[in-house]
């Protein structure tokens, strides 16, 4: 739920990523769980979908329950409901291919 940002619907891949179960992830939002690591990073999607309806490959920093940080590219549109705006969000946990990939720096 946009208002809320509570989960509504979670897949097992979440779960799994982010160490939660689907309880702890339906009781509280992801505000309270300490999902996000840069609030701007949400700020930032959230003016997306107000804006444009949808985000595509934005490139987040989640917070698993561990403490791990998780590189994730998410792509979101803003669904409009009877009962509020929800978001349709599919991420896509590019940590590893960031730790693969040589840095560059341009001069």
């Amino acid at each position: 739920e946009l208002s809320t940002s509570k989960f509504t619907e979670v897949n097992d891949i979440i779960c799994d990523v982010l160490g939660y179960t689907r309880e702890e992830l339906f009781n509280d939002s992801s505000l309270a769980l300490g999902i996000w690591s840069k609030a701007e990073e949400r700020k930032a999607l959230i003016e997306g979908l107000k804006t444009k309806g949808m985000v595509r490959e934005m490139d987040v920093t989640l917070r698993s329950k561990d403490g791990r940080l998780h590189d994730v590219l998410l792509t979101a549109h803003l669904i409009p409901t009877e009962r509020g705006d929800r978001v349709l969000a599919i991420g896509q946990d590019i940590t590893r291919l960031k730790e693969l990939s040589p840095n560059t720096t341009t001069a």
